[in-house]
């Protein structure tokens, strides 16, 4: 996310992994409008798999992982607090697509995105600003909710 990165130094994220079996776009979480947005091409030949991160711990495989493969970060700012979304390319991934908001504005809902193969999405917020509705591992429909804003 670019020069925002030390924004959310403290903060907490969600990493959804989208299977093959799962539909390939992401919808906005809250309305925002989009501040600023940082392209990195990647250079990755591993992949991003959930759990990854738990069997190489000491090495620090996953951060590794997700800062070398493509990525569109993409810092938001709404009423109550600043978000990031970060499409992050992985195997078998030829393209993130990003969906313009009209002004750069997007409210909840909102189609803003799509892989053309699979891939990850990490969802950064503020922390301790929301209670969770899911827990790590469960399977996450199109319109659930999974926080509630404090």
């Amino acid at each position: 996310i670019g020069a925002n990165a030390s924004l959310f130094d403290d903060r907490f994220y969600f990493n959804f992994y989208l299977s093959p079996k799962n539909r390939h776009y992401w919808r906005m979480p809250y309305d925002g409008v989009l501040n600023s947005i940082s392209l990195n091409n990647g250079k990755a030949k591993v992949p991003i798999f959930i759990g990854l991160e738990k069997i190489f711990k000491k090495k620090d495989f996953f951060r590794k992982a997700v800062k070398k493969n493509a990525s569109i970060g993409m810092f938001f700012k709404n009423s109550k607090f600043d978000f990031a979304m970060i499409p992050v390319g992985s195997l078998n991934v030829n393209g993130i697509h990003i969906i313009d908001g009209v002004n750069g504005s997007y409210k909840k809902g909102d189609i803003s995105g799509y892989f053309s193969i699979g891939s990850s999405m990490l969802l950064c917020l503020p922390k301790n600003s929301f209670e969770m509705l899911i827990s790590v591992g469960d399977k996450v429909k199109i319109g659930q909710n999974i926080i509630k804003i404090n």
